[in-house]
C-alpha cells in the first residue's frame, strides 16, 4: 500500500508527513525527532545523512553539505550564490560543465564531486527510507514545499532530484500555500463560499532558517486564493544566530587575543551554541553562553539577556517590512482589511520580531503548529491528486512572482503571464503559421526555461490555438497545439405538410499537432537513469555498512556475553567441560581477530561466520538451560497445585468435622416441641 508524503523541504531542518488513515501524520525519525536535519555528509566507508551526518558535522566539517535548499537550481556565477557562499563553512565547490554549482568531497579515500541536484535526491532518498520504515507503506508519491520565489530552473531541478531519489513529484508547492491549505482545511469557522459573503483575509508570514516569505490568503470554505506574495530571500533565522555568533566571537577574540574566525571548528561551536541561546531566550529572559574547547582547549563561558538579543538583532527587524508591504500592495488590501497575521516557521518564535509585527502593523496568531503546518498542507495536497485516496474537496490558487514571456516562433517574447497573476491557469493563444515551429519560455530574467517543438503544421497555412498552462507547480507548459477545420453538412427535416427540408450546417474539427517539450534546465531521461542507477548503488553500500557494524557489534556484544558466563560459571551446571572448554577457545579467538588489523574491517559475512561458530554451542547450552528452568517452573507450578489441593482437602475437612460436631450437639438436646396453653 503506498501513502501521499508530504516534504517540508527546510534549509536547517525538513518535516515529513504523510496521508494515511484518514488522517495527516508527521513522521518521527529513527532518532524519534519530528524534524531531521537536512545535511548529507561523506565519510571513508558511506554517507551521513541527517540526524547522522548533523552529529558527525563537527568533526567531518568539510565534508558536510547543509544548506541544500539555498544551492539546489542555482548557477555557479549567480549573484544568489555570491550571497549565500559566506553561510558554508568549509565546503568545497566547484563549477560544473553545465554551469551548475558542485560540491567537492572525499568520500571512501577518494575526490568526489556531486551535483547539488545529487546532494538533494540523496536526502530525499533518506527521507523516504525513514518513512517506509517507520509506516511499513510503499512511499512514490510526494508533493514538496519550497519558497515562493524558487524559479522555474530551481523546480525543475527539485523535481528531478526528487525522480533520482525514485519518488513521482505530484506537485512542487509553495511553502505558504501548504501552509494555508492547512489553515483551510482544519478552520471549522471560514465564510460560507457564496458571491455575497466576503472571505477571510489572512497574511501568512513564514520566517524560516534562511528565506522570509508573506503572502495574503483569501479563504471561504473550502477554498482558498492567494492574492499577493512577497520574499526576502536572504533573511532569515540564520541572521539572528550570526548576530548572536559574531558578537561572541568579538568577545572571545578581545579576552584571548587570538581570531577564532580563521577556525573553521572554532566558528561552527560558537553558531551551534548560539542557536540554542536564541531559543532559550524565547522563553527566558537570560541565559548562560559556555562552549568547551572553542580552539586551543579554550573554554569560552558568557551570558546574554534577551534586551541584549533585542539590541542585536534590531537592525534586521527593519527587513520584515519591505516583502510584507509588497503582498498586501499585490493584493490590493490595506491591513485594516486583514483579520489576522498567522505566523509559521523556527524564527518566528523570537519575541521581538513578532512584537515589531504587532507594533507596526496587527496582532499576531498562531493557530497553525509552526513548525508541521507546511508538511501536512503539502501531504493533503499529495493525497488529493491521488486517485487512491479520498480527502475533503478544497480548492486553491497561487500567484506567480515572476512574469513569463513566450516566443511563438516569430522571434518576439509576449508577456502571457505577469507577476502577480493567479496560477494554475490557462491561457488560449491564436497565431497564423505554415511550417514546424519552436515555443519559447523566458522568465523575468530573460532565461529560456523551457522549449516545444511543435510538428505537423500544415504548408498551405493555417490558424493555431496554444494552450499555455501555468500548471499546479509554477511550470509553464503547452498541453496542446490544434487547428479547427469547419465541415458542412445538410440535414433533412419534414414540415407540417410533408415536405422535405434542407439544412445546411457546420462541424468544427479539432486537429491536434505534436507538442515535444525540452528544458535547458531538465535532466534528460539518459542522465536521469544513470543518476537513479548510482543512487541506487551507493544506498545500498550505504546498507551494507549498516548491516556489516550490526554484525560487528552483535558478534562483540556475544563476545563478552559468552565470557561472562563461562568465567561465572554460570553454564557448568548444562554443559560438558568438553563444550564449556570449546566456547571458550572460540571466544578467545574471535576476540583476538575482532581486534586485530583484520578483524577491524572485515565484510560483513566474516563477522555473521564467527558469531555463529560460538552460537553453535552457545546456544545449545542456553538451550538446555531454558529448558531446565521450564522444567523446573512446571514442577514448581505443580508442586504449588499440589499443596493447593491439599490445603483445600484439609480445610473441607475440616469444615466438615465442624459440622457433624455441631449436629452431633443438637441431638443431646430435649425436643420440646408445641406446648398446649389450655
Amino acid at each position: 500500500m503506498s501513502a501521499p508524503f508530504g516534504l517540508d523541504f527546510g534549509n536547517d531542518t525538513s518535516v515529513f508527513a504523510v496521508a494515511r488513515n484518514r488522517n495527516i501524520d508527521v513522521i518521527v525519525n529513527d532518532v524519534s525527532n519530528r524534524s531531521t536535519p537536512s545535511v548529507v555528509g561523506f565519510g571513508q566507508k558511506n554517507r551521513f545523512i541527517g540526524e547522522t551526518g548533523k552529529s558527525k558535522e563537527s568533526s567531518n566539517i568539510k565534508n558536510t553539505v547543509g544548506n541544500l535548499k539555498r544551492i539546489i537550481g542555482l548557477n555557479y556565477d549567480d549573484v544568489d550564490f555570491e550571497i549565500e557562499k559566506k553561510f558554508f563553512n568549509k565546503t568545497k565547490f566547484v563549477k560544473l560543465e553545465d554551469g551548475k554549482i558542485g560540491v567537492q568531497c572525499r568520500f571512501k579515500n577518494e575526490n568526489v564531486t556531486f551535483s547539488a541536484v545529487q546532494l538533494a535526491a540523496m536526502y530525499l532518498d533518506h527521507s523516504k527510507q525513514i518513512i517506509e520504515k517507520e509506516t511499513k507503506l510503499v512511499i512514490k508519491d510526494v508533493t514538496i514545499a519550497v519558497p515562493s520565489w524558487y524559479t522555474q530552473e530551481q523546480r525543475y531541478a527539485v523535481e528531478d532530484a526528487a525522480k533520482i531519489a525514485g519518488l513521482n513529484p505530484v506537485r512542487i508547492i509553495n511553502e505558504i500555500t501548504a501552509a494555508g491549505v492547512s489553515y483551510g482545511i482544519f478552520k471549522q469557522d471560514l465564510p460560507a463560499n457564496d458571491k455575497d459573503t466576503e472571505a477571510r483575509n489572512v497574511i501568512f508570514v513564514d520566517i524560516g532558517h534562511s528565506s522570509y516569505s508573506a503572502s495574503v490568503a483569501a479563504f471561504k470554505t473550502g477554498e482558498m486564493k492567494i492574492l499577493g506574495a512577497g520574499f526576502e530571500k536572504h533573511f532569515g533565522g540564520r541572521d539572528f544566530d550570526m548576530a548572536i555568533t559574531n558578537h561572541f566571537i568579538d568577545e572571545f577574540n578581545a579576552k584571548y587575543k587570538v581570531d577564532c574566525r580563521e577556525n573553521p571548528k572554532a566558528v561552527y561551536r560558537l553558531l551551534t551554541a548560539a542557536q540554542k541561546i536564541k531559543k532559550v531566550l524565547s522563553a527566558n529572559q537570560a541565559a548562560p553562553f559556555n562552549v568547551e574547547s572553542v580552539m586551543d582547549d579554550i573554554d569560552f563561558s558568557s551570558q546574554l539577556t534577551r534586551e541584549d538579543l533585542e539590541e542585536l538583532v534590531a537592525p534586521l527587524l527593519q527587513r520584515i517590512r519591505v516583502p510584507l508591504e509588497n503582498a498586501l500592495a499585490q493584493a490590493k488590501l490595506t491591513i485594516d482589511q486583514i483579520h489576522s497575521i498567522e505566523l509559521i516557521g523556527g524564527a518566528s518564535r523570537v519575541p521581538c520580531l513578532k512584537d515589531f509585527i504587532a507594533a507596526n502593523y496587527k496582532e499576531t496568531a498562531r493557530t497553525l503548529n509552526s513548525d508541521e503546518a507546511i508538511a501536512k498542507g503539502a501531504a493533503f495536497i499529495c493525497a488529493s491528486a491521488s486517485p487512491m485516496v479520498r480527502v475533503r474537496p478544497f480548492k486553491y490558487t497561487d500567484v506567480l512572482t515572476g512574469d513569463v514571456n513566450v516566443d511563438f516562433g516569430d522571434g518576439e517574447f509576449n508577456p502571457v503571464f505577469t507577476a502577480g497573476s493567479p496560477y494554475p491557469a490557462t491561457k488560449l493563444i491564436t497565431v497564423n503559421k505554415n511550417a514546424d515551429f519552436k515555443i519559447t519560455v523566458q522568465n523575468s530574467k530573460n532565461e529560456v526555461v523551457s522549449v516545444f517543438d511543435v510538428t505537423g503544421v500544415p504548408t498551405e497555412g493555417v490558424e493555431l490555438k496554444i494552450k499555455v498552462r501555468a500548471d499546479p507547480s509554477g511550470l509553464i507548459s503547452v498541453p496542446s497545439v490544434y487547428f479547427e477545420t469547419v465541415e458542412e453538412y445538410e440535414e433533412e427535416d419534414v414540415d407540417e405538410e410533408g415536405e422535405t427540408i434542407k439544412t445546411t450546417k457546420t462541424k468544427t474539427h479539432e486537429t491536434q499537432l505534436k507538442v515535444a517539450h525540452s528544458s535547458p534546465y531538465a535532466l534528460t531521461e539518459e542522465k536521469l537513469a544513470e543518476l537513479t542507477a548510482l543512487e541506487l548503488e551507493l544506498t545500498a553500500a550505504d546498507n551494507l555498512v549498516m548491516q556489516t557494524e550490526d554484525a560487528k557489534n552483535t558478534l562483540e556484544e556475544h563476545i563478552y556475553y559468552c565470557k561472562d558466563k563461562v568465567s561465572s560459571e554460570e553454564w557448568k551446571p548444562y554443559a560438558s567441560e568438553s563444550e564449556l572448554a570449546k566456547i571458550k577457545e572460540l571466544v578467545e579467538k574471535a576476540e583476538e581477530w575482532l581486534y586485530s588489523e583484520d578483524g577491524e574491517d572485515a565484510k560483513k559475512a566474516k563477522y555473521v561466520a564467527k558469531y555463529e561458530d560460538i552460537t553453535r554451542y552457545s546456544n545449545l547450552i542456553k538451550g538446555r538451560k531454558k529448558q531446565q528452568e521450564q522444567e523446573a517452573s512446571l514442577a514448581k507450578k505443580e508442586k504449588e497445585g499440589q499443596d493447593r489441593m491439599a490445603a483445600l482437602q484439609e480445610q473441607m475437612a475440616k469444615a466438615k468435622a465442624a459440622m457433624e460436631k455441631a449436629q452431633a450437639a443438637g441431638d443431646d438436646k430435649e425436643e420440646i416441641g408445641d406446648i398446649n396453653m389450655d
